[in-house]
């Protein structure tokens, strides 16, 4: 079984965490924030985490997680970025695949830098008792960490369920634009890209959900 490190943003950014990675043979790293603190990444954060996803080793991925939230009304320049990057969110809501992983906690951290003995151990049993070192206080996950969730669109360019790792919630209105300019481009460049049918959720322009189209990843 895999071994993952969970790490809010601050724990991204402290200047050991690729040697740590390494050392401990880290397979995944999973990158866990709030909606809010999600959206409000900078252009400056956002380049943070494509430098530090190139720096990992070959063999390690880096992947997203909302600590305790199953929906993110998300802005579209995160969508962008996580389009354009091929960033997914983790899941798994059982937990199963975290029972040889690690969370980087406050006692762990040092001037700034990882102490690698002193990783906690992910505890599947009772999930509140992970708690990810932030500078400005502990980020606790929650009953819906690992959960898939599902990102509310607005007027989005694209539609994609980022390789399936997420719902996506879209107006009526919004879905007919995006089929209507939809063409068979490579995956990366179409502009409705979901592998996953029931991963799309259109709404009816009056409010309640209305269908989740075909199967197949063409919606016509």
């Amino acid at each position: 079984m895999s071994t993952k490190l969970v790490v809010s943003f601050d724990g991204l950014e402290l200047t050991n965490l690729v040697q740590i990675v390494s050392s401990r043979n880290i397979d995944e790293v999973v990158l866990v924030n709030t909606a809010n603190n999600f959206n409000s990444f900078t252009a400056t954060q956002r380049s943070a985490i494509t430098t530090v996803r190139s720096s990992l080793p070959q063999s390690t991925s880096l992947t997203l997680a909302l600590a305790n939230e199953n929906s993110i009304d998300i802005d579209s320049e995160l969508y962008d970025f996580l389009r354009s990057t091929n960033l997914s969110f983790y899941n798994d809501p059982g937990l199963q695949s975290f029972s040889n992983s690690f969370v980087l906690e406050s006692e762990s951290v040092v001037n700034n830098e990882i102490v690698g003995e002193n990783l906690s151990t992910f505890d599947t049993q009772n999930i509140f008792n992970n708690s990810l070192y932030q500078e400005d206080g502990p980020l606790i996950l929650g009953n819906n960490f690992g959960i898939k969730p599902t990102l509310k669109l607005t007027n989005p360019g694209f539609v994609d369920d980022l390789n399936g790792s997420v719902k996506v919630n879209i107006s009526a209105a919004s879905f007919a634009n995006i089929l209507s300019k939809n063409t068979p481009e490579p995956d990366s460049d179409q502009s409705l890209n979901i592998s996953e049918f029931n991963n799309l959720i259109v709404e009816s322009d009056n409010g309640g959900p209305t269908t989740q189209p075909n199967r197949g990843k063409n919606f016509f």
